[in-house]
């Protein structure tokens, strides 16, 4: 009796220890994500400028045929252009991701208080599954504009916090929905093995 109870409570603990180490990595890919974002608002606008055209010159050499025959004017509106849809979309990615790492971070913390609170709070609710990642990513998008207002040659977007917000939105529910799909093909599969044994 004393083997089995033991040898029943070293993968427990094993997945504990797994679960705590993941919540660290989860917090420090969190910390390091942000610190990045803040470190590319950091950058004057000329830096700033000159890193996404670089971006966008390879996108117009790769897509637009004939591109290098192109009038120096002709090629610098199409950098240029290109140019705008690399910021954006890097606004959108960035947030995307920072909001699947904002919901694993406030999910973990909403779990540990509920269970100091005897599961007052329940974890699995839209508000905290949803709105309060949401919450923080719309705020640190809306820190990092006015931070852009001390650097040289930057200001701040009300856009660019929309943009950011969006992409928050979006990967919150690509994440969700991974969820859902994963949580329904456990059950799927438990069903089956219970009318596997039943039978």
């Amino acid at each position: 009796m004393t083997t089995n109870i033991s040898t029943e409570k070293e993968p427990a603990n094993g997945n504990k220890k797994l679960i705590i180490i993941l919540q660290i990595l989860l917090v420090v890919a969190w910390l390091a994500l942000m610190i990045l974002i803040a470190w590319f608002s950091s950058k004057p606008a000329e830096t700033s400028t000159a890193q996404s055209q670089a971006v966008g010159t390879v996108i117009c050499k790769v897509v637009i045929k004939d591109f290098k025959t192109f009038t120096q004017a002709l090629k610098q509106y199409y950098i240029e252009t290109v140019d705008k849809f690399v910021r954006k979309g890097a606004h959108f990615t960035e947030y995307a991701v920072l909001g699947m790492l904002s919901l694993g971070v406030f999910n973990c913390s909403l779990r540990k208080i509920s269970d100091r609170l005897k599961k007052k709070i329940k974890p699995g609710k839209f508000f905290s599954f949803f709105l309060i990642p949401v919450l923080w990513c719309c705020l640190y998008s809306t820190t990092d504009e006015l931070h852009q207002l001390f650097v040289d040659g930057r200001a701040a977007s009300p856009l660019d916090v929309l943009i950011d917000t969006s992409g928050a939105i979006f990967g919150i529910l690509i994440l969700l929905l991974i969820r859902m799909i994963v949580l329904k093909i456990r059950s799927a599969r438990r069903s089956k093995k219970e009318q596997g044994k039943t039978t």
